[in-house]
């Protein structure tokens, strides 16, 4: 399923939606950096293909097979999932194209967030048996590891204590709603907290298979008192109502705790 520019749009003020429409009768703009995060309809409305892998155009879904005379359809629809949401579900069992290889190959072309867990049992029980199953889970939407980081020891209030993080994105895709990237130092006994947000920073733009390095300086308050402080990485929701969920945070898969606000480095 594909979004619908002749039919309208289905969406809400801050969510991007997928609605029906084989990707032919879509313009040939693709979305790319300079409007993926304009607002407009079109940036927020993304891909579902109902019958991922189900034939050779996936039961219609394209016009014609992909091949090496016939890219175009492949080539809008990975260049519009870099920035628009795409999912989908299996329908029908079709080896070899529907088996592991295939399926790992076009779920990183097109930048996968999710998939229908419950069908079809028969291909994605294939995906288990053939071993590539947990891959998959996995690398559904976006995967951030820790590669590095470095920070400064202490500082005295007023001062400033440098930090320079190197995360990884090992998923198929990149997180489908803007985060405010912030560093946050919390008193190990006290739970005073000390925080800092650049905004200049979007994990929007964090793509698969990527690494982003991100430096910068925590100010800290002329009045911050002296102690103990651990230092977290914050990825939270920009709704003031889900901001200290935890549901609604960003964990890292490694080196770091989860932890009230944030997530703790290590």
């Amino acid at each position: 399923m594909y979004r619908n520019v002749h039919n309208g749009y289905a969406l809400f003020d801050d969510i991007a939606v997928t609605v029906y429409e084989p990707p032919s009768t879509v313009g040939a703009d693709a979305i790319d950096a300079t409007t993926a995060h304009d607002g407009s309809h079109i940036s927020r409305t993304g891909h579902h293909n109902d019958c991922f892998l189900a034939s050779d155009t996936d039961y219609g879904t394209y016009t014609a097979p992909h091949s090496a005379s016939n890219t175009d359809e492949y080539d809008y629809l990975s260049q519009e999932t870099k920035y628009t949401v795409m999912g989908g579900e299996t329908c029908n069992p079709n080896p070899p194209r529907s088996e592991c290889d295939k399926a790992k190959e076009e779920m990183e072309l097109f930048h996968y967030t999710y998939l229908n867990s419950e069908y079809h049992q028969d291909v994605l029980s294939s995906w288990t048996s053939d071993g590539c199953m947990e891959e998959v889970a996995a690398r559904l939407g976006y995967r951030f590891l820790l590669k590095m980081g470095t920070f400064g020891s202490g500082a005295a209030p007023g001062g400033a204590v440098p930090y320079s993080i190197s995360i990884e994105n090992v998923g198929y895709a990149s997180p489908v709603n803007r985060r405010p990237f912030q560093v946050a130092l919390k008193e190990t006994t006290t739970g005073a907290i000390c925080a800092a947000s650049d905004y200049s920073i979007d994990v929007r733009d964090w793509f698969g298979r990527e690494t982003h390095i991100v430096e910068g300086n925590l100010i800290l308050p002329n009045d911050l008192p002296e102690g103990t402080y651990g230092l977290y990485l914050n990825l939270a929701d920009e709704s003031m109502s889900l901001r200290t969920d935890l549901s609604f945070k960003v964990s890292e898969s490694n080196s770091m705790i989860i932890f009230g606000g944030g997530q703790r480095l290590e």
